[in-house]
């Protein structure tokens, strides 16, 4: 076969429907998405940011750097942001969100918001009274110094209303124990609402960058296909080829958006 009959079969009519196979894949897309919007549990994804702010340190050259909380000696200052996501299609109403170090770091101050609210979070009513039981101990009570400890290590925040989608911020100024960094555990215990610990990822356009080049990519080649058929010009398609797949990232994430204000329709 010549070079010239191999370029020209590129551009021959397939015996089959393009049409069809569109169709055909739409509508297993569409049913999977459906059947999972249905019946998936809700889910909610969260990250954690550790940023040192101050470190106690006694250098035979440079000296010795003290820290102070409030007027307190502490040896290191860290502050903690967690970052929660409503992932689902669902709004949500007093989710309690829980908050645990259990290496020793002691939280000094907490503090939590909706994203969008001008109003802060705040404590569970629980808590609240926890909190006011160690402060009505008295000095001399031996079961004080555990109870206070414990609380010192802990937080737990009642989210009233969070809308599908919504951003949820916690922030902590806590001290972690020397040389450890902080790690942090976040729960909770509201019906159907499931927690998910999410590793920061490269974002393109406001998506995450690998699943929108895949999103693009399988775009981009149903695009070539439908061109091949539609167009006999091999010097435009190849132009146009180039084209998408230099923007598959970008389509990707066009489509991501798209198909999230679908489901949010739908919700």
């Amino acid at each position: 076969m010549t070079g010239g009959a191999i370029v020209d079969g590129l551009f021959e009519p397939v015996s089959f429907s393009l049409g069809a196979i569109l169709a055909g894949i739409l509508g297993a897309l569409g049913t999977h998405l459906w059947r999972r919007y249905r019946n998936r549990m809700v889910l909610i994804s969260w990250q954690a940011r550790h940023q040192p702010v101050a470190v106690e340190t006694d250098h035979a050259t440079f000296g010795k750097v003290e820290v102070l909380y409030n007027g307190r000696p502490t040896h290191n200052v860290t502050f903690t942001t967690i970052a929660l996501k409503n992932e689902s299609n669902k709004d949500l109403e007093d989710v309690v969100l829980d908050f645990f170090f259990r290496d020793g770091t002691t939280i000094f101050m907490a503090a939590g918001n909706v994203r969008g609210s001008g109003n802060p979070l705040v404590f569970t009513k629980e808590f609240s009274d926890n909190i006011d039981l160690a402060l009505a101990m008295k000095e001399d009570d031996p079961q004080r110094p555990a109870y206070i400890t414990a609380l010192q290590r802990e937080r737990h925040f009642n989210v009233p209303v969070w809308n599908r989608e919504g951003n949820v911020t916690v922030e902590l100024l806590v001290q972690p124990p020397r040389g450890v960094s902080p790690v942090i555990l976040v729960s909770t215990d509201h019906v159907g609402v499931k927690m998910q610990y999410s590793a920061p990822k490269p974002l393109a356009f406001g998506e995450h960058q690998v699943r929108a080049a895949m999103f693009g990519l399988a775009a981009a080649v149903l695009l070539v296909i439908l061109l091949a058929q539609v167009l006999r010009q091999p010097l435009i398609l190849s132009l146009g080829a180039v084209t998408l797949g230099a923007m598959t990232t970008l389509i990707g994430a066009l489509l991501i958006k798209l198909g999230r204000q679908v489901m949010r329709v739908l919700g």
